[in-house]
Formats: C-alpha cells, structure tokens, sequence
C-alpha cells in the first residue's frame, strides 16, 4: 500500500525526464549525486545513448531550468543532458503490474 501524491496539488507544476550522458568511469558517482537531489523521484542507470535517466519534478518550469544549470549541470562527469518536458501525466502508478 502506498500514497501517490499528486504533484499539482502540492504546487508541482513541471514535470521532465532528463536524460544524462556521463563520462564511462563516473556512472556510479553521477548516479549517486542525482539520487541525493531531493527534486529526482526516480533514477534509472541504461544502456543505449543515454547512461543515466531522471524524473524530476518542480515547482515550476523556471526553476527546472535552474535545477539544470546548478544542479545536474554542475555534476562531474556529466557531458550532456537531454530534458524531455511532460505535458500532461496520463498515468502514474507505482508497484508491479498484476
């Protein structure tokens, strides 16, 4: 049993996922400081083009846009961020399928 929040409700009205590109020998430590930021809800390390994905979720579209610059952006090992803006939420749902 869990709680999902809504995040407009609570103020959150910008939602993205960001895709990070990291040097080969810094995932790890990448991956850790995005799961220290209280603004990620969900850090995936993947293969393919993109290493490192995150949901993140702010107050507004201005501050994600901080968030990117003084936050993921300032991350060693990172080359690249890729941040693609949710325009709406059609599901959110936590747990395994049944």
């Amino acid at each position: 049993i869990a709680a999902v929040p809504e995040p407009e409700r609570l103020g959150y009205y910008a939602e993205a996922l960001v895709g990070v590109q990291v040097d080969p020998d810094k995932i790890d430590g990448v991956a850790g400081s995005l799961v220290a930021l209280k603004e990620a809800s969900w850090v995936s390390v993947s293969t393919g083009s993109i290493d490192i994905f995150a949901w993140v979720i702010l107050p507004s579209s201005e501050e994600l846009g901080e968030f990117l610059k003084s936050k993921v952006g300032t991350i060693s090992g990172v080359r690249r961020t890729e941040t693609f803006v949710s325009l709406s939420v059609r599901k959110r749902h936590y747990g395994l399928a049944n």
